[in-house]
């Protein structure tokens, strides 16, 4: 299984590698036929890693059934067992090990911020109701495209930008490795969900694989103050998430007013529980999104870290993205 899963992994990165070329090939193409096959190499690639994904998943679970089975562990209930320590207005980003190109090198974030913390306040002051939802957030690029570091960016100025007045609190999570969070296995997606966040609140000692807690406890504990969740590469918990996760996220973060909910993906989703399984385009009302920079400036380019020789050929094969 070991060796399958990590073939698994070599042919979804070929496929992703896939996708990056193919992009940069459509921003450069001249001709609307060229474009119309480049788009259909997108599409079929986009599903080939949905399916290899899906072959990942059967194979993970398929090592669980057979392994040994673990001592049983006793659950911690939060708050019940553990209670809450960690006050969401004392939440802080952890650091992003790859996050390290210098404030002043950052090549066009600041209007995307600007953009996206304008959305993010407004979307604090809607509410859902029978006739409107309030769609989420998304930010979406290709692998190693500046994501992560749109959120850390994003994490910060919603710290500092007041709600009528009053401080919004923000939390962010990540389900691409940072903070050494991994779904269990059997893990539901909408408890995965729900531990990711609880454990930034509750005491670190603890065994934070053992954590429940409901999303009526957590609710109660995030209280009436605005409150923004950031979630960095959702598709890693599952593209599409289920109908369960979807309808937590919509309860919790979007139906209520003074809450809202970014994602970063490498895909489309939509999170939505009656839409979950549709293809989202980028004209899509459910779900706003924000364009990440791109530029072909050589001298702003070649000011970033370990970019002082690049050359007009390397900015087109990766598609003017910093």
């Amino acid at each position: 299984f070991t060796k399958t899963m990590a073939s698994l992994d070599e042919r979804i990165q070929v496929v992703e590698d896939n996708i990056k070329l193919y992009n940069n090939a459509l921003n450069a193409a001249t001709s609307p036929e060229e474009r119309k096959g480049i788009i259909g190499l997108l599409a079929q690639s986009t599903k080939r890693i949905t399916g290899l994904e899906e072959e990942r998943r059967a194979a993970q679970q398929a090592a669980a059934a057979i392994a040994p089975a673990a001592p049983a562990q006793q659950a911690i209930s939060v708050p019940e067992d553990v209670p809450f320590t960690i006050t969401m207005d004392e939440c802080v980003r952890f650091e992003f090990p790859d996050n390290n190109c210098p404030e002043d090198k950052l090549v066009g974030l600041d209007d995307v911020i600007e953009e996206a913390l304008e959305i993010v306040m407004e979307g604090l002051s809607d509410e859902t109701s029978a006739f409107h939802r309030v769609p989420p957030l998304a930010i979406t690029r290709l692998a190693r495209g500046g994501k992560t570091t749109a959120l850390v960016k994003l994490f910060d100025a919603i710290k500092n930008r007041p709600l009528n007045g009053e401080k919004v609190n923000v939390l962010i999570i990540s389900f691409n490795g940072y903070g050494d969070f991994k779904p269990l296995p059997g893990e539901t997606q909408t408890n995965a969900l729900i531990r990711n966040i609880v454990r930034q609140l509750v005491d670190p000692n603890i065994d934070q694989t053992k954590i429940l807690c409901t999303a009526e406890s957590l609710d109660k504990h995030i209280g009436d103050s605005p409150f923004v969740l950031l979630i960095d590469e959702l598709n890693q918990l599952h593209n599409p998430v289920d109908r369960d996760a979807a309808q937590l996220l919509q309860d919790l973060f979007l139906k209520k007013k003074n809450r809202y909910v970014v994602f970063t993906s490498h895909y489309r989703m939509n999170i939505d529980p009656k839409a979950v399984n549709d293809i989202v385009s980028a004209s899509d009302p459910g779900v706003k999104s924000i364009s990440l920079p791109v530029s072909t400036d050589l001298e702003t380019l070649r000011k970033m870290p370990r970019c002082a020789s690049i050359n007009a050929a390397t900015v087109a094969l990766y598609g003017g993205i910093p």
